[in-house]
């Protein structure tokens, strides 16, 4: 290699540093090279693996330990190199749930499982979930596995901002910021095109029936002053 060795070793410590930040901001249960490549991007997992030697005891494997030296213990602790050979539908529709039970996401999309179990999205992605329907792969197998808890709060990646989404939207919104009680303005000031999507589609007594029934209890209607306050 042209470079020096402490260059090399400075170039590895920046590497580490930046996977470190989109640990801290993704915090998934595990990393190797496949969650860098997925999460940092194809030309940033190709810098390092064009300055790692071939590791003598796997054949057509790259040695990783100069670049994961300089992770912390934690990360070094949650790494796993090797990507298992294979992984059965239901073993990855549950190992998705274990992710989803970890980390409670309000909503979460195709993007969002490639994030925090890429091993799995890849294969589903590339055995199980084939179809795709106006260009967007149809994940519809895998939500049909999970519970209805979990099946409520997907997003389609990409998918038009339909009726239903915006709903979902707005009902991830209140889950999140738990208001003793709101109305319309609410969604006014949280969510303003979820608002005009429902607004245009229904009454507000319409949209009161698709709430679960403890934020039913909590909304008022005051549509006007709503807008009145908003201005």
């Amino acid at each position: 290699m042209s470079e020096n060795t402490d260059k090399i070793e400075a170039l590895f410590l920046a590497f580490a540093i930046r996977t470190e930040a989109k640990i801290e901001e993704l915090k998934p249960g595990r990393i190797g090279p496949y969650w860098i490549k997925m999460n940092l991007g194809k030309r940033f997992f190709r810098r390092i693996t064009s300055r790692l030697e071939s590791d003598p005891t796997r054949k057509g494997r790259k040695n990783w330990t100069p670049f994961t030296k300089h992770l912390s213990p934690a990360s070094q602790g949650m790494w796993h190199q090797e990507i298992p050979k294979e992984l059965s539908f239901m073993e990855c529709v549950t190992n998705v749930l274990r992710m989803l039970r970890k980390n409670k996401p309000e909503t979460f999309h195709s993007e969002y499982i490639a994030a925090h179990c890429p091993e799995e999205y890849e294969r589903l992605r590339k055995k199980y979930l084939k179809q795709r329907k106006n260009g967007i792969r149809v994940w519809k197998p895998l939500l049909a596995k999970l519970p209805k808890v979990w099946q409520e709060k997907w997003v389609p990646l990409r998918a038009p901002d339909t009726l239903a989404v915006a709903i979902k939207k707005i009902k991830a919104q209140i889950r999140k910021d738990k208001p003793e009680t709101f109305s319309p303005q609410y969604f006014f000031l949280t969510c303003r095109k979820s608002y005009d999507k429902v607004r245009a589609a229904m009454p507000w007594s319409e949209f009161k029936k698709k709430l679960d029934p403890d934020m039913r209890k909590r909304f008022t209607f005051r549509e006007k002053k709503a807008l009145s306050a908003a201005a």
